[in-house]
């Protein structure tokens, strides 16, 4: 069965019917309910044909926006990362490939990283994915999808920002400008998309914050708002630490950099290794593989729900609730057919 939702082609059939292999009569008409044994009204209906789905509207990401001047209005720049920034800034898109080690409480293990992103649309992708809720995030300039299962995506309207991983390579490299804030913007990432805004407010900065950066040399500077950090002989940002809070809520931020490689076609370089302490017992590594800035991939690079038996869409209210619904279930292999079923359907 097909349906068009949002300008969407999605196969129909709900939990209830899979597990009982009874196929509803008509789509938002009856549906078989095994429990009563009698043709009911379809309860999902209502669901697909709520506003949310329907709307054109996406979600607001102002906290990122709010995150990022502030800290581009505080951080003085070592000339590795206000190049990259530029570089960043001007490039259409972006492909990087990485390794991903995470080690907590002494237990360590390795996934892939792989990232694109091209105006608004972006992918995350982590294989196998240890320890994550999501193990694939895409944002396809309508819909946020998140791999939850090995045969299961969510999805939701709008790109929250939100980012339930670790810091990636993008955002490590540019550390003094990171978004990740509690009180702004929790498990927020920076995106090429950010960027080209953070040099508009370079511009706009203060002549105190020009003058701090003009006179940054070799060896630990204040990076503004009480982070340290420190430049080698190159001008190359080889170490931050931002504090964390009295109370707890931040336990801080600690990045180490190194092994920079220019990125071909720029005059900027990137580090191929980072190190990030997230939390005291918690770290996380990156050997980068590949940078490549500006080049060519299909949308299709954005979807993974398409081919995903089950799919399910999902809202998070104001108060941070979750709910959501199936929208695609397909019943596993070797399931009995539903054409044995004897039930007539009711006449339309």
């Amino acid at each position: 069965m097909t349906l068009f939702v949002a300008g969407m082609c999605l196969w129909l059939v709900t939990a209830s019917s899979a597990q009982t292999c009874m196929e509803p009569a008509a789509l938002c008409d009856q549906l078989w309910d095994s429990a009563t044994s009698k043709w009911i009204q379809n309860p999902i209906c209502a669901w697909l044909n709520h506003p949310y789905l329907l709307s054109d509207e996406v979600a607001p990401s102002a906290g990122v926006e709010a995150a990022l001047r502030r800290a581009v209005l505080v951080s003085p720049l070592p000339r590795s990362v206000s190049t990259l920034l530029q570089a960043l800034a001007t490039a259409s898109s972006i492909h990087l490939k990485a390794k991903l080690s995470l080690s907590r409480d002494g237990r360590k293990v390795t996934d892939s990283y792989e990232y694109w992103e091209r105006g608004p649309r972006y992918r995350i992708r982590l294989d196998p994915g240890h320890d994550y809720p999501w193990s694939d995030i895409a944002f396809n300039g309508t819909f946020l999808q998140a791999q939850i299962d090995k045969d299961a995506v969510e999805i939701r309207r709008g790109d929250d920002r939100s980012t339930p991983l670790p810091d990636g390579p993008l955002a490590l490299a540019l550390a003094p400008l990171r978004v990740n804030d509690p009180a702004k913007c929790l498990l927020c990432q920076l995106r090429l998309a950010d960027l080209r805004q953070a040099l508009q407010w370079r511009r706009e900065a203060p002549a105190g914050l020009k003058a701090s950066e003009a006179a940054l040399g070799v060896g630990a500077f204040d990076a503004g708002a009480l982070r340290t950090g420190e430049s080698d002989s190159q001008g190359r940002l080889v170490h931050l630490v931002l504090p964390g809070d009295e109370a707890g809520a931040d336990n801080g931020f600690e990045v180490t950099l190194s092994d920079y490689q220019p990125i071909g076609g720029t005059g900027a370089v990137f580090p191929m290794r980072l190190i990030a302490r997230l939390k005291p017992n918690v770290f996380v590594e990156y050997a980068v593989e590949k940078v490549d800035l500006s080049p060519s991939f299909g949308d299709e690079v954005f979807d993974i729900y398409s081919k995903s038996p089950k799919v399910l869409f999902g809202i998070v209210d104001a108060n941070g609730s979750w709910s959501g619904r199936y929208v695609r279930y397909t019943r596993t292999p070797g399931a009995t057919s539903c054409n044995t079923k004897t039930q007539d359907k009711p006449k339309q």
